[in-house]
């Protein structure tokens, strides 16, 4: 048996969140993936975006959540955004998922 020490392991999350058996139809756009009776329906280790729990975990994992959820809604309070007419976003899955192309989108005040 030959063991590894200092192997860096990468869980990427765009290729976890491909996977139908845990979240069906991974194209299109549906929050409810992440509600309350959804989350139980599939195995703990399925969502982890900031790791998996204890000292390999990020420490600033609850601030960066709302803080993110703040701009967003403060954001979206002031713009509708739109993607530009006929665009076709395709995802590279890598470390982290990205678009292939640059997206274009228009805001417009609200």
């Amino acid at each position: 048996m030959c063991l590894y020490i200092h192997t860096p392991v990468i869980h990427a999350l765009g290729v976890s969140f491909q996977n139908e058996k845990y979240f069906p139809n991974p194209k299109r756009f549906d929050p409810d993936r992440f509600s309350e009776e959804n989350i139980k329906s599939r195995p703990a280790y399925a969502f982890q975006p900031f790791g998996f729990a204890g000292n390999r975990m990020c420490s600033g994992y609850k601030l960066s959540s709302i803080g993110s959820v703040v701009l967003l809604v403060t954001f979206l309070k002031k713009f509708r955004i739109n993607f530009v007419e006929g665009q076709v976003v395709i995802p590279n899955f890598d470390l982290v998922t990205r678009p292939n192309d640059e997206i274009w989108i228009t805001l417009q005040k609200r």
